[in-house]
């Protein structure tokens, strides 16, 4: 319950500053979605009990997608950087949904 409520506290918060003010903490918002991707790893002993290598391997995938998706996205010279910057969000959230789907959920119902 610890991530879940960490999850949503991060997202809750980036979406607070996103509505408060659009622009001046742009930063701060990117490294709240950086953390967001990231924040299983500080759960990683029983997220790996659960999941087992190959759904924490999804975990990791998903989070180096929306680590590079940002890369992305700061790239303003690049034509069609934030239609690149979402593709990475898709191929990040995709790999939390197999993870969650195709390892969690089947782990629980055992």
């Amino acid at each position: 319950w610890a991530l879940l409520a960490a999850v949503w506290s991060v997202a809750l918060t980036g979406a607070v500053l996103r509505i408060a003010s659009p622009r001046p903490l742009k930063k701060l918002r990117i490294g709240l979605y950086v953390v967001l991707g990231w924040l299983a790893v500080a759960w990683v002993g029983p997220v790996f009990d659960v999941l087992g290598p190959l759904g924490a391997g999804f975990l990791v995938a998903g989070g180096l997608a929306y680590t590079l998706g940002v890369a992305f996205y700061l790239w303003r010279r690049l034509p069609f950087n934030e239609a690149i910057w979402h593709m990475f969000v898709i191929a990040g959230s995709a790999c939390f949904f197999v993870a969650i789907a195709f390892h969690a959920i089947p782990a629980y119902a055992r």
